[in-house]
């Protein structure tokens, strides 16, 4: 049977090689001013998003935020489920939570992109400076080419 300390080292390192792959977007998100920047969106969409009103970047960065959420909560769950699993082996943990995630995600993100993608450009044709230029969903390219 683990020890507590035993098992809090565990945990650390597990919570630990959870979260340090995404130390880089950290740093960049600190170091960023503009809350709608994305590294690869299309030039059609940054110059939409430098036109926002407040309230409609209010609204983008709220939209960020669920899909963070929703994402951050997935990674948890497989988290939590790599830690219980693979307690006592570290190697069947770090499987679960390199392995499972991957695979629900590459699916997930066939099946769920073009519905998100769609999402977003009637967001951003719906933005008072895009209708002001005439843009439509249809005509926004969200990343570059």
């Amino acid at each position: 049977m683990m020890s507590g300390i035993s098992h809090r080292r565990n945990t650390m390192r597990y919570l630990f090689f959870l979260y340090l792959p995404l130390l880089p977007f950290w740093i960049l998100l600190l170091c960023t001013s503009n809350s709608t920047w994305s590294p690869f969106q299309s030039d059609q969409v940054k110059e939409i998003c430098s036109h926002m009103t407040a309230k409609e970047r209010r609204r983008a960065g709220g939209r960020g935020a669920v899909c963070g959420l929703i994402l951050g909560g997935f990674l948890g769950v497989i988290g939590i489920l790599g830690m219980l699993i693979g307690r006592d082996s570290f190697l069947t943990g770090a499987i679960i939570l390199l392995l499972l995630p991957s695979i629900l995600m590459g699916i997930s993100f066939w099946k769920l992109k073009p519905l998100t993608d769609q999402s977003w450009k009637d967001f951003l044709a719906s933005t008072q400076w895009s209708k002001e230029q005439g843009f439509t969903s249809d005509k926004i390219v969200l990343r570059r080419s």
